[in-house]
């Protein structure tokens, strides 16, 4: 049950290291190094608790693990670049994690209060500074779309890095990719697109960590 979830969660994990820190490269072994953490604590859990204790490992990791101070954010994604990190981490639990309100502000280490102060800094804004609904749309199906355009080689490469994790194994070095997170042809994606969620105020629903 463990190897079932990491193949599902892994994927998301993987979109959610590139686009919080803006280097699909360093995403790899920060996730590698979630993966082999993951298994021992989590086979004394019950399952419930799984999606939680997976990303708090992901928030878990040192920043250079899994973030390019530079930032390489597809332009189609520059609107995480232009967010504080608070906001853009909040943000994609949301969208990509799937997590309730309560359960992401655990996780960041944030009163529930917080998390929706963080949310709020991620939500774009209409003329009259109220939240802009399409806007959040635009930027959901931003976010799905740079999961649908990672390369097939991208997947092959998560699902062996996968499986040397949790051997306990090293892989070789990623190949160079571009900002929007494609292998160079020759060279080993991602993620089915996450679901859109509601703007800031919706309640979000649980997303089970293996779907």
């Amino acid at each position: 049950r463990l190897c079932a979830s990491l193949r599902g969660a892994g994927r998301r994990a993987f979109l959610f290291l590139w686009l919080q820190g803006g280097d699909a490269g360093a995403a790899e072994p920060a996730l590698a190094a979630a993966i082999r953490a993951f298994p021992g604590p989590a086979g004394q859990m019950p399952m419930a608790e799984w999606p939680t204790r997976f990303w708090t490992l992901l928030l878990a990791l040192p920043p250079s693990m899994a973030q390019d101070p530079a930032g390489g954010w597809p332009p189609a994604l520059a609107f995480l670049a232009e967010m504080p990190a608070p906001a853009r981490r909040a943000l994609l639990l949301r969208q990509i994690a799937g997590l309730d309100e309560s359960t992401a502000a655990a996780i960041l280490g944030l009163d529930l209060a917080g998390y929706q102060q963080a949310l709020a800094q991620a939500c774009p804004r209409d003329p009259t500074g109220g939240p802009d609904a399409a806007g959040w749309r635009r930027q959901a199906e931003a976010i799905q779309q740079a999961g649908r355009d990672l390369d097939d080689t991208r997947l092959q490469r998560l699902a062996q890095l996968r499986e040397a994790a949790l051997a306990g194994r090293g892989v070789s070095p990623p190949p160079a990719t571009a900002t929007d997170g494609r292998v160079p042809p020759g060279a080993a994606a991602g993620p089915p697109g996450p679901r859109t969620r509601r703007p800031p105020g919706a309640r979000g629903r649980r997303m089970v960590l293996a779907a």
